[in-house]
This record gives structure tokens, C-alpha cells and sequence, in this order.
């Protein structure tokens, strides 16, 4: 086998060789380039690294305003796709953004998904997500043993329920104020 492997080398012209190394590398590619779209007002982009057709909540312009309901699957040119991520800076000082609901299809939201959103006095999420929940209007892992994001709105951040471990997390991030 190893010396079919010149002579078939050999055989193929150069040209041909060429045409099969940019075929290579465009199929190589493809998967890199996302789709990004918007519907009812929110930025979504195609998730490659999956079968299934999901999309992720991408970055949102600092414009977006008032209550941003985040619904568990989007329509975009015929196609049905799942919402399932919450990429970092989605939401990023949109200072006009009242409250955020999240659906249970969400199974990963970035460390700073959420961040400097001044109006912003709620966080909810669908009682189905297994992997997030909200306790009045405060984002929890699922067992609310981790405080994940505080709005920056809220007022009163002795009610938290804050776990020694996630404590170093949530001060990266924690905004609410006494």
C-alpha cells in the first residue's frame, strides 16, 4: 500500500490537485460561517456544532428596550429553529431593557451574557429549563444553590440566597444594590 500511494499521486495533475485542496478547504470552512438573523426584534445565529436546528441568542444592540420575551423556537425563512444558548455580551449595558424572560429550551447562558443593564429589574425563567431557574426575578442554576445574574435594577440584595462557593462568582457579576 505504501508505494500505490506515489504512483496515484503522481497520476493526478496538478490542476486537479489544486481544484481537490480548495474543495478540501472550502468544505473545511463552511461550518465557520454562521447565519445570523433577527425576529420580533432579536439578534439569533446559527449554531454549526450541532444536528438539530438550533440558534443562539447573539449579541443585541444596546437599543433594545422594555420587557425581551425569549421564545423557546424561532422562525426564519421556513426554517424552525430551537433557541438553546445565550452568548457572552447578548445583552450588554441595553439600558433600556426592563426584564428578560428565558425559555426552557436555554441550556447555556455565558458568564457575562448579562451585563450593565441599568433598567433591567427582573430575570425569569420558564419553570421547564432544566438547567436555570429564577427566584424573584433573580437568575439561579436550577437548584438555586448558585447565583448566576442579579439585575441590575433590583433593589434588594439581602434577599439573595448566595452559596459560599458561587459567592466569588456572583461578585464578578453581582449588581444589585443594598
Amino acid at each position: 500500500m505504501h508505494s500505490i500511494l506515489p504512483k496515484l499521486t503522481r497520476q493526478i495533475s496538478p490542476g486537479l490537485r489544486r481544484l481537490m485542496l480548495l474543495t478540501l478547504l472550502l468544505a473545511i470552512s463552511l461550518p465557520s460561517f454562521a447565519l445570523t438573523f433577527t425576529v420580533d426584534g432579536i439578534k439569533y445565529e446559527t449554531i454549526y456544532s450541532t444536528t438539530d436546528n438550533e440558534v443562539k441568542v447573539s449579541v443585541q444592540p444596546s437599543t433594545i428596550s422594555g420587557d425581551i420575551i425569549i421564545p423557546a423556537s424561532v422562525t426564519y425563512d421556513g426554517r424552525n429553529y430551537t433557541v438553546t444558548q445565550i452568548v457572552e455580551h447578548a445583552f450588554y449595558f441595553c439600558d433600556m431593557m426592563t426584564s428578560l424572560s428565558i425559555p426552557g429550551s436555554i441550556n447555556l447562558i455565558d458568564e457575562d451574557a448579562i451585563v450593565g443593564c441599568k433598567s433591567m429589574t427582573s430575570i425569569n425563567v420558564a419553570p421547564d429549563n432544566q438547567i436555570y431557574a429564577s427566584v424573584d426575578g433573580v437568575l439561579y442554576n436550577k437548584n438555586v444553590t448558585e447565583l448566576l445574574c442579579c439585575p441590575r435594577g433590583k433593589k434588594r440584595y439581602q434577599s439573595l440566597r448566595v452559596s459560599r462557593q458561587s459567592e466569588e462568582r456572583a461578585s464578578n457579576f453581582l449588581t444589585c444594590t443594598p
